[in-house]
């Protein structure tokens, strides 16, 4: 997918204040920015609308290079190969890549909004219940953000080559869950492909240490099974309720990554299904030999296991369980966007017939907007 230099929106007046210098009403493209959903470091990501021809509206999620990175040389082709590389996948459990470019020097990209959460917040929610989350619920969603990692780990190249594509980052944070009980991996920023491997400095930590394969933390050559030993951990914390690599900070973790074999599950809890404690063990192994081969290899064994303890759950059933461990949540988001898209219409129609005359407002249009928004629940 070729992504398209968009012209700067001659209407819109920027605020340094705001995320990334854009403000509600600007146009990336066809997408119509609504409010900032998340502002981190690296990026922000907007909520937005895209109007199609035949009169559908669908929201999307707008990604913006931030205004601390958009001179780093390495951040800006890090983030431009993450919406090259990921527009690639065509997969259900892998976030959907729509289109990418830049805007004002600035590099976006486009993709789909996804109404769920990550792993990390169902985990920490249900642990404030003081109880693990249920293990057909479990198995569900690892088989499915299996299917997911093996779609991105297959990606070609236009000539039909493999690319090589390994994640790098396969944490909590990266599997989400959505309302509707769909599994997403998402976040490819730190991938490695095999044509732009160059991109990482020599030495950078990239990812989070906890999850990291032995060969990375050792700095030494990586594959897909690198993804997989992550996997693993992340298998393991939604098992036994913790991670198998705790060090009181990311170097002591690094160095249990390396050089200590982790506790087997089922002398935590005896009650771990014998073939669920081989997996996961299977999936932590030190050499990369031993381990699963593929995240499809792994996902046939988690399904057998799912067979045996006769745990099934339905999409239906896991988007259930994430409703009820983020209560109104869901309705929230909704409304927020709603009342968005509401004020997003009333400046495009004021700006749009300037001259009309407007019933008195103390506040220009985009600071009552700004102002409703703000006051609704944030997104989670």
């Amino acid at each position: 997918m070729v992504g398209e230099r968009v012209a700067k929106d001659p209407w819109s007046d920027w605020n340094d204040d705001d995320p990334g210098n854009f403000q509600p009403g600007d146009t990336i493209g066809p997408y119509e920015l609504l409010f900032p959903a998340a502002v981190g470091g690296m990026a922000a990501v907007w909520a937005a609308r895209l109007r199609r021809p035949n009169g559908t509206v669908q929201i999307v999620a707008v990604k913006l290079l931030s205004d601390a990175m958009r001179g780093d040389d390495d951040a800006r082709a890090m983030f431009l190969d993450e919406a090259c590389t990921a527009s690639r996948i065509l997969h259900p459990n892998v976030v959907h890549i729509l289109a990418y470019g830049e805007v004002r020097d600035r590099p976006y990209l486009a993709m789909e909004w996804i109404d769920g959460a990550p792993i990390a917040k169902i985990f920490s929610n249900q642990k404030a219940k003081r109880a693990l989350l249920p293990l057909g619920w479990v198995l569900h969603v690892m088989i499915d953000a299996c299917a997911g990692l093996h779609a991105a780990h297959e990606v070609r190249d236009d000539t039909g080559e493999l690319l090589n594509l390994i994640h790098r980052d396969v944490t909590p944070e990266n599997v989400m869950v959505t309302f509707d009980g769909m599994v997403k991996v998402v976040d490819f920023g730190v991938a490695k492909t095999r044509a732009r491997a160059q991109i990482s400095r020599v030495g950078a930590i990239k990812g989070k240490t906890g999850y990291f394969s032995p060969e990375q933390v050792m700095g030494g050559a990586l594959d897909r099974r690198s993804d997989l030993f992550s996997m693993g951990v992340l298998l393991y914390l939604l098992v036994t309720g913790h991670t198998p690599f705790r060090g009181k900070g990311p170097l002591e973790a690094m160095q249990q990554i390396a050089n200590r074999n982790p506790q087997p599950p089922r002398e935590i809890m005896p009650e771990v299904h014998p073939e669920l404690d081989r997996i996961i063990m299977r999936a932590l192994a030190k050499n990369p030999n031993d381990r699963y081969q593929s995240a499809a290899e792994l996902r046939r064994d988690l399904e057998q296991v799912s067979l045996a303890v006769g745990e099934s759950y339905s999409d239906k059933q896991v988007g259930q369980l994430v409703r009820d461990l983020l209560p109104g949540v869901a309705e929230a988001r909704k409304e927020r966007i709603d009342q968005a898209i509401e004020e997003l219409d009333r400046i495009l129609a004021e700006r749009a017939h300037p001259h009309k005359p407007q019933a008195a407002r103390p506040e220009d249009a985009t600071e009552v907007m700004l102002r409703r928004i703000s006051m609704l629940p944030i997104l989670q």
